[in-house]
């Protein structure tokens, strides 16, 4: 079949191998000219890294990523609320390794000898035909395709030509993230401080330490130059960047106790400090005609559940066992058949992860000091909830 993927992240590159493996030659396209160290530390669950498995990529996985063995929250004094022994709890279905998103990317695109991408590449048009999909590239060239595979992020410009606009749901809160070196030996524990409206935490790769910190929206009000407040940016200005660090410092400076401290003090060590509005998204649907929608195009999952990598890789590999029992002609079933299987799964994670969001964002003290309690009684599995019931969980 002739299929095109638009957008060479780790959902579009998922499914490319899985096809090859198969015997197909997709046609990958993404937008940047090049690839670069674009992104941040992923947290990939046994969902997503036995697609790994599959693919043989394992090993490079494995030497690449830092395995995560612990849990331990704090609240926003510093004292521990619980130790979750995570290495523990993931025994039955694999475990799970943190790296960096571009580490992914190369060694998903290293499959099989490597997987060609057209960069600097991006869909104007498709026009579906009865038989096919004609495609308008950005260079001004078409080409006919059997299947269009969006997988081209949470601005698809796929999901755009096939829905119009779909304004993603927002949480009032933003996330802020930054790099610290790793030093000679990466931690192996999530390290959380959740306080009253306020969250910070590091976790591991192999060379770099991430950073994240979260607080309400109405606390997190920048001004650039012209005083209006700036937008999201990969890239932020040497100035905005500067802006940022004094603003965490401003608001977390009784965050935490001493370890927190010791963080703020080195924030001047980290040449930039990103930024996210949170939201997630769900498209309405997921396909049309000859068109599907993967990853992030399709819904997003905010970041803390840390299994949106995982997510996509899961459904890269339910749309290529769909696609290898159909033809051209019966598209249309195959994907309403992967719709099907991966919507609700996605979703009901949607929704944990917006329950989650809540709980390090309380309002008072009160209602800290009732969650902190709760945490300190509840069961392990409890406290995992539904991230550790989608294990068990076919895909």
């Amino acid at each position: 079949m002739r299929i095109l993927i638009v957008g060479g992240g780790v959902a579009g590159l998922t499914l490319a191998a899985l096809l090859r493996q198969r015997g197909e030659e997709p046609t990958v396209i993404e937008r940047v000219e090049e690839y670069g160290r674009a992104g941040y530390l992923i947290s990939l669950w046994p969902m997503g890294n036995r697609v790994l498995r599959g693919l043989g990529l394992y090993g490079g996985f494995a030497e690449l990523g830092v395995p995560l063995k612990a849990h331990v929250l704090r609240d926003g004094s510093g004292r521990l609320i619980r130790a979750s022994d995570v290495g523990a709890r993931m025994d039955l279905y694999g475990e799970i390794r943190t790296l960096e998103r571009a580490d992914l990317v190369d060694l998903l695109r290293s499959h099989n000898g490597g997987i060609p991408v057209r960069t600097g590449l991006t869909v104007e048009h498709i026009r579906q035909e009865p038989r096919v999909a004609q495609v308008v590239f950005s260079d001004g060239s078409e080409e006919e395709f059997d299947l269009v595979v969006g997988a081209d992020g949470v601005n698809s410009g796929v999901r755009k030509l096939l829905l119009g606009n779909v304004e993603p749901r927002q949480t009032g809160y933003i996330l802020y993230w930054w790099w610290e070196d790793a030093g000679e030996k990466p931690t192996t524990e999530i390290n959380d401080y959740w306080g009253t409206g306020r969250l910070l935490g590091l976790y591991s790769g192999q060379k770099r330490m991430a950073r994240y910190a979260m607080l309400r929206e109405e606390e997190a009000q920048e001004k650039s130059s012209n005083g209006m407040a700036p937008a999201d940016t990969a890239q932020p200005t040497k100035e905005l960047a500067e802006e940022r660090k004094a603003l965490l410092r401003h608001r977390f400076a009784d965050f935490g106790g001493d370890e927190v401290s010791k963080i703020l003090d080195r924030l001047d060590e980290a040449d930039s400090v990103e930024r996210l509005r949170l939201a997630d998204l769900r498209s309405p649907q997921w396909h049309d005609g000859r068109i599907a929608l993967l990853g992030d195009a399709a819904a997003t999952v905010l970041p803390v559940a840390g299994v949106g990598a995982s997510l996509a890789m899961e459904s890269a590999a339910a749309l290529a066992d769909e696609l290898s029992r159909t033809d051209a002609h019966h598209m249309r079933n195959a994907l309403r058949l992967y719709e099907e299987r991966r919507r609700k799964k996605t979703e009901r994670l949607q929704n944990a992860s917006r329950q989650m969001i809540r709980l390090p964002m309380v309002r008072t003290p009160a209602l800290a000091a009732g969650r902190n309690a709760l945490l300190r009684r509840l069961p392990e599995k409890m406290v995992a909830g539904d991230a550790g019931q989608m294990l068990e969980r076919p895909i």
